[in-house]
Parts: structure tokens; C-alpha cells; sequence
């Protein structure tokens, strides 16, 4: 009797496993889209460190619309989107025709930040 007990014992001591808990979060990555008309050869640089140009592979069309109807000026305008640590940065945009574009944005977890040039 006293084996059968300790046999139930050790059996129920083994159902009593501690729980775990998974948890799934979205990406909490920041990034910045930079909107332009034309962004080809377009040098970037973030936080005065170093610099990327642009090639044409590297670019996206930006695409703002609910089954291809467009709703926005900026339809069609080149796009490129990197990402960055959160938090204060400054990104300097130096465009193929010379022109140079300085933004301090501030970008927190999972957010994206739209830079747009006109």
C-alpha cells in the first residue's frame, strides 16, 4: 500500500509542470522613407556618419492606394526606406542635381518617419 502511494505521489507530482508563456510582438524596428520625385544617385547620410547612394535597384515606387486608385500626388514618386536606431536623427539628403536637404526627425519603436521632398 505504502508503494502504491508513493508511486500516485510521484505520478501527480509530474502533472504539476510550471507553465510557460510565449509572447509575439510586431516589429519594433524604426525606419525612414524618403519620398522624392527622383532619388537616383541620391547620397544619404544619418547622424553625420557614413554615407549611401542610391542605385536604381535600390528604389521603390511609392504606392499610397486601395486596389491600384490613386489618391495622392506623391503616386509614383521614387521611395527608399532604411532603417534607424530610435530615438533623435539627423539625415542629410544630397539629391543628383546638387541639392542638399537637412531633417532632424525623431523616430521612436516601430515607427516610421516620411521624409518627403517636393
Amino acid at each position: 500500500m505504502k508503494n502504491i502511494a508513493i508511486t500516485a505521489l510521484f505520478f501527480l507530482s509530474a502533472c504539476a509542470a510550471v507553465p510557460t508563456t510565449t509572447v509575439r510582438t510586431l516589429d519594433e524596428k524604426a525606419s525612414v522613407t524618403v519620398i522624392a520625385k527622383d532619388l537616383r544617385e541620391a547620397s544619404i547620410t544619418v547622424d553625420r556618419g557614413v554615407a549611401f547612394t542610391l542605385t536604381e535597384k535600390d528604389l521603390d515606387k511609392f504606392r499610397f492606394g486601395v486596389l491600384g486608385v490613386r489618391n495622392s500626388a506623391r503616386e509614383n514618386s521614387d521611395a527608399y526606406t532604411f532603417q534607424v536606431d530610435p530615438g533623435k536623427r539627423e539625415i542629410q539628403i544630397n539629391l543628383a542635381d546638387g541639392t542638399s536637404v537637412n531633417r532632424v526627425v525623431l523616430v521612436s519603436s516601430g515607427q516610421n518617419e516620411e521624409i518627403e521632398l517636393e
